[in-house]
């Protein structure tokens, strides 16, 4: 039963850094295998890799990043 409780928790972890991953170059298919492997790793992995352009334009037009 533990087990089960902590593979639905590393899989929820997997795929919120995967969806955090889409905005980023690595994109979710990486970010979410990579964190399946280690949550922690994949954070750091996702956090490393840098921002997707059109990502970046969006928000300077809204006033953001200047």
């Amino acid at each position: 039963m533990e087990t089960l409780v902590f593979l639905i928790i590393g899989i929820g972890l997997a795929f919120l850094i995967g969806n955090w991953g889409k905005k980023r170059k690595i994109a979710f298919g990486w970010a979410f295998a990579i964190s399946i492997i280690s949550p922690l790793v994949g954070a750091i992995v996702v956090a490393c890799s840098a921002k997707k352009e059109e990502f970046v334009e969006m928000s300077n037009k809204e006033g953001g990043i200047k």
